[in-house]
């Protein structure tokens, strides 16, 4: 799978970027019809790193919420930008387990900070599965009851899974007119610990709601797939 960037942003907590270029718009503006809250997002991950193993973060955390790739994945892929211009590289994965850090596969970690785990927060990432033979994670803090993961199904359908302390909750949508292996899709994730709400939106367009309790993982989240 293919992803391009992963931004974490404080004041709904993380966001998951794609685009360098969104650096500049993030929290200042409108991304389709959400409204980013945060000028100052605490993480942001380009990903184009040209050698392993650290996955810089540009947020306003600095080093100490950088990353490291395992397994020695794909570096400076083409990204979202149409070829040739490379200013936007993605990362390929090409083993992906069913969550996080399973099968000894490709991968990247964030490490565990309490800034990128907040009670309100949301994940937005660009992502381009290779097939859908099977589930293909793009993010997941998910362990247990607790965290958040983003990842499509062989139905072609984008899943939002968040834990709510005592089991877990999905949040569906699909683009029927895109082709999940072909075309990158935008997604975002995010919950508003203020009105206890999850969303998911996908290129812009808010696809499913529901009013739930969510409980973020303590602990170090992963990318995989192309990120």
């Amino acid at each position: 799978m293919l992803f391009r960037s992963f931004v974490f942003a404080f004041a709904f907590g993380i966001f998951l970027i794609s685009v360098s270029a969104q650096l500049l718009d993030c929290g200042m503006g409108n991304t389709g019809q959400i409204t980013i809250l945060s000028d100052n997002p605490v993480g942001f991950y380009p990903l184009n790193e040209l050698q392993y193993a650290t996955i810089y973060n540009y947020g306003v955390l600095g080093d100490i919420a950088n990353g490291i790739y395992v397994g020695e994945p794909q570096l400076g892929l083409q990204g979202v930008s149409p070829p040739p211009n490379k200013q936007d590289p993605a990362v390929g994965f090409n083993q992906i387990g069913l969550l996080g850090l399973l099968n000894n596969g490709q991968y990247g970690v964030i490490p565990f900070v309490p800034e990128l785990s907040t009670s309100s927060m949301s994940v937005e990432l660009w992502s381009k599965p290779q097939d859908l033979s099977l589930a293909r994670y793009s993010y997941s803090s998910l362990q247990g009851n607790t965290g958040m993961a983003i990842y499509t199904t062989i139905e072609a359908f984008w899943i939002c899974e968040l834990g709510t302390g005592t089991g877990t909750i999905s949040l569906t949508g699909s683009l029927d007119h895109i082709s999940l292996t072909t075309t990158w899709s935008h997604v975002v994730c995010l919950y508003n610990a203020t009105t206890s709400t999850a969303s998911l939106y996908l290129d812009g367009v808010h696809m499913h709601s529901r009013v739930t309790n969510f409980v973020p993982k303590i602990g170090r989240a992963s990318c995989r797939e192309r990120v």
